[in-house]
């Protein structure tokens, strides 16, 4: 059996070690070889040392190397332009002192919140803070120094005398940035010192002199440096949290951004409507699933009606339109573990060659009995996705003579097939497996570890599996806890919470696919910290649209009055199927009576079909009693059109 040549595990898909390492300067190196010959005559030759999510790797031919903070961290040349034209954009008000100085003097506050508040305070020019910044360049960690040398800058206030010492004395990270804080600070002798550093060859910083000159005079045509992705990313934040943006609260213009994009806007009510029990809510997502098109309507349809929906498919009344709507479709009722109650469906995509084994897993995972697809299969045909298919769908089977009739793909050339093999027989307990897979999911070094986390993460509905990821949860660090924690939050259980909480509370704030995964698990039985930190997280920083509907869903759970725009914004401006649902969603979380609310101040452009169409809502979601509610405030005689649609809603409900 072949191993898998992998060593250390970091992430999910790219579960691998080391990311941002930044080695030390030229002449640290010599100094540092000789205390690492100490240590090495008394370890092995090859020590690992991690923390958080960073992997270091000591050899007798490398040298100890430190992590830059991610805020310091070099992006590509694409993205470095992206950061320059985006600092031309913000500006700092009066409320930025006070706003940052109250996050400097909570206990709480983490080290990266306390960097931006110090750059909130240079921008800001709060010089009566001089005194506190510099004591933060002296004895603050290492982002909050570079953070305080930067806002002396940024407020002209620095002494030029100490930026001297920091440029001769200090190491390269807080030169770096005690050369552009003598740049940034606009005065002439020091401008003209670093133009001297610059032009003598001899001076360690005169290259970095010269790049930052460059980046001071003509950002455009710069190189991103350390110091300078620094100062643009805290001053950014600084701006989002305590400044503007393009001239606004950056916040509540993003927010309302989102409302006014009628696709994220829709998305975010199909998935929303999933919660609706009412008749109602399953004709108008059938309206939706057959009109539209995306994965919102699928995730609705899926979790709404799977019944309804399966016998739609079943008679061909309705079909996914292509490969992709199928392989959502399997998806949605894979994460919410609806194969017993969408069998027709997954019969019927087991005859679409692109995703039958997919199927065929899901069919197995239901119980049942006719795996005919996989009889005469030749293995060899298919792709590394496939064959782990088509061990998720052996695995869940209770009859071992399927895994002897696969056993050739426990000798598979891909190691994600062979770990996915493994785990199938762990799953039907067979000894030398249960020993096998327990030994390696313990064992970092093994070569099986990184891709037997992996696949027993695709298996984690097995109770068995299960078990053995939230023991392995307890000794795991980095980026394979963070993993574990957000799989088993996912499947419902507890263990993990806290570990996934801590990881959407980084800054500068996590993004991605990961991300939005992440705020999934978090967001099942959230509590109220676990909801503190989500609406920390909205709007993204990025403009992430996954990630920002999965915010959207968590806060409009409890409740939360921030999210409203966007759902006004469908009530009032969307298709009448969607509208309808989106009035349902502000019903189910408010009450009724914020639809009534809306029909008190309607948009200017509203027309009287507008308010027809609330009235029928209100009628539909809140039958009578809401109509004699809304009749006692508008009056029956006065023939306003929202009486009217009211009346049509309630009676609509009469044939459900």
């Amino acid at each position: 059996m072949h191993a898998p040549q992998k060593s250390i595990h970091t992430g999910r898909s790219r579960l691998l070690a080391a990311r941002s390492l930044v080695a030390p300067p030229r002449w640290a190196t010599g100094l540092f070889a000789l205390g690492l010959c100490a240590v090495l005559c008394a370890s092995p030759a090859h020590a690992q040392r991690g923390r958080g999510d960073i992997a270091i790797i000591l050899d007798i031919d490398e040298p100890e190397v430190v992590a830059e903070p991610r805020f310091a961290a070099l992006p590509d040349a694409a993205r470095w332009f992206e950061l320059v034209a985006r600092d031309a954009r913000l500006s700092f008000t009066g409320r930025t002192s006070g706003a940052a100085r109250a996050v400097l003097d909570a206990p709480a506050s983490t080290v990266e919140r306390r960097a931006i508040a110090m750059i909130a305070l240079g921008c800001a020019g709060t010089v009566v803070e001089r005194k506190t910044l510099e004591r933060a360049a002296r004895d603050g960690s290492e982002l909050e120094r570079r953070a305080a040398i930067l806002a002396l800058g940024e407020m002209s206030a620095g002494e030029t005398a100490e930026f001297e010492e920091w440029v001769t004395r200090g190491e390269p990270q807080y030169a770096e940035c005690a050369l552009l804080a003598m740049l940034r600070s606009d005065r002439r002798a020091e401008r003209r010192r670093v133009e001297e550093i610059a032009a003598d060859s001899t001076h360690p910083m005169s290259a970095m002199a010269s790049d930052l000159l460059v980046f001071h005079l003509s950002p455009s045509t710069s190189k991103p440096t350390r110091a300078a992705v620094l100062l643009l990313r805290l001053r950014f934040e600084a701006a989002r949290s305590h400044g503007l943006v393009d001239g606004e609260n950056w916040r509540l213009a993003t927010i309302r951004k989102l409302a006014e994009d009628r696709e994220f806007a829709r998305d975010v009510v199909l998935f929303a409507s999933s919660r609706l029990r009412l008749p109602a809510a399953r004709d108008h997502v059938f309206a939706a699933l057959v009109a539209s098109q995306g994965r919102a309507r699928l995730h609705a349809a899926a979790r709404l009606m799977p019944a309804e929906l399966s016998d739609l498919v079943d008679n061909a009344l309705w079909l996914p339109k292509d490969v992709k709507d199928w392989r959502d479709l399997l998806a949605e009722i894979d994460a919410a573990r609806l194969e017993r109650l969408t069998l027709p469906v997954i019969r019927a995509a087991i005859e679409v060659p692109e995703v039958r084994y997919q199927a065929v897993a899901l069919a197995s995972l239901a119980g049942d009995e006719d795996l005919s697809p996989l009889i005469g299969l030749d293995t060899t045909k298919l792709s590394p996705e496939e064959r782990v298919s088509v061990c998720l769908a052996i695995g869940a089977r209770s009859d071992p003579g399927w895994l002897e009739r696969f056993a050739l793909l426990g000798e598979d050339t891909d190691p994600k097939v062979r770990a996915a093999y493994l785990i199938a027989r762990f799953r039907q307990r067979q000894r030398d497996a249960l020993e096998a897979v327990h030994a390696a999911v313990a064992d970092i070094n093994s070569p099986w570890h990184v891709d037997l986390i992996e696949a027993a993460c695709a298996a984690v509905h097995d109770p068995a599996v299960a078990v053995l990821l939230e023991d392995r949860f307890l000794d795991a660090q980095g980026d394979e806890k963070t993993l574990l924690a957000t799989t088993l939050c996912l499947e419902g259980r507890l263990v993990g919470r806290a570990r996934v909480r801590d990881a959407l509370s980084t800054e500068p704030p996590p993004d991605g696919p990961e991300a939005a995964r992440q705020v999934r698990a978090l967001r099942l039985n959230a509590t109220a910290e676990d909801i503190g930190v989500l609406k920390s997280l909205f709007p993204s920083v990025e403009g992430d649209r996954d990630l920002d509907r999965e915010l959207v869903l968590a806060l409009l759970e409890r409740s939360e009055p921030d999210v409203f725009p966007i759902l006004r914004a469908a009530l009032w401006d969307m298709d009448f199927d969607i509208s309808m649902l989106a009035a349902g969603v502000l019903a189910n979380v408010t009450g009724v009576r914020a639809l009534v609310a809306e029909l008190r101040v309607p948009p200017d452009e509203a027309t009287s079909g507008d308010l027809r169409r609330i009235g029928f809502a209100i009628g539909e979601w809140g039958g009578i009693a809401a109509i004699e509610a809304l009749a006692r405030e508008l009056r029956w005689a006065s023939g306003h059109p929202a009486l009217q649609g009211a009346l049509l809603g309630a009676l609509s409900t009469r044939t459900q």
